[in-house]
């Protein structure tokens, strides 16, 4: 369930790139439960390959069955743009990129005017822990890190509180990538307005996140994140089961940039985005 639609970007000064070399990141996620009827279609695992330069980025994602990747991402920092590229139709939609004092004003406005309409009637409750613990992996240091994030809803939502607790490992390897993970609120209390749910359970959002803790800087090696999930059945019956989501990086390459992997291929289509 999505509050905030915010994507953030750190654009760098622009080199020669016939002399740039770009950094290839290779993740594996796979999806793990208690329950093996949890276990359908499409949950087996995700292969995401990040190609990254100090001015754009570009995000190939394969959802595991076997044909290649299905979406593209490219962000061009240096041309303010994002680009999502369907590879099987062949088609593309294009965006515009906020730059970081532009979401800094509408985080702002945001909040300003969430101050306004009352108490919040959802609570994202986050806390990062740094435990101190380093370990070494692709010839760089590893700093381990501990995020627990509670999600209290008002009864008008009619849903329970959820947990999850996140097991993560951050290399010390600088984020000055244009990277849209790069963005975070922060520590302190951040206020919006909004609608959350969806056809008739579309419900007027006060969310409130309250955040107790640094985010983790560097480079994402792993994530172990748990929690507790909640089916029903046709007949009616609810099943909760532990979940787990892994996701960890398996490759990690540096290699010359070749300029056309950032931009669209020849012979797609361009669409309106939805």
């Amino acid at each position: 369930m999505r509050i905030f639609t915010i994507i953030a970007f750190l654009c760098l000064m622009t080199a020669d790139l016939t002399s740039q070399t770009i950094t290839k990141l290779r993740y594996q996620t796979r999806y793990e439960s208690q329950d093996p009827r949890f276990h359908g279609p499409g949950r087996g695992g995700e292969l995401t390959i990040t190609y990254r330069a100090s001015d754009r980025m570009r995000t190939d994602v394969d959802h595991g069955h076997g044909s290649g990747a299905a979406l593209v991402f490219i962000v061009r920092c240096d041309l303010g743009r994002t680009f999502t590229l369907d590879m099987r139709s062949r088609q593309y939609f294009e965006s515009p990129l906020p730059t970081p004092e532009e979401i800094a004003r509408q985080q702002k406005q945001r909040h300003e005017r969430a101050l306004t309409e009352g108490e919040p009637n959802y609570i994202f409750d986050i806390k990062v822990l740094d435990t101190g613990e380093t370990k070494q992996a692709f010839g760089h240091t590893a700093r381990h890190y501990i995020k627990t994030i509670k999600n209290i809803p008002g009864p008008e939502f009619q849903q329970a509180p959820q947990e999850t607790t996140e097991d993560l490992w951050y290399l010390d390897v600088p984020s000055g990538y244009c990277d849209p993970q790069s963005f975070s609120y922060g520590p302190g209390v951040h206020r919006g307005v909004g609608m959350m749910g969806s056809g008739r359970w579309l419900v007027r959002a006060k969310p409130e996140l309250r955040q107790t803790g640094e985010d983790p800087k560097g480079l994402l090696l792993s994530s172990r994140k748990s929690g507790q999930e909640t089916r029903t059945t046709r007949n009616g019956e609810t099943t909760t089961s532990t979940f787990y989501t892994i996701t960890e990086l398996v490759e990690f390459e540096e290699m010359p940039l070749d300029s056309a992997m950032f931009e669209v291929p020849a012979g797609f289509t361009r669409k309106e985005t939805p």
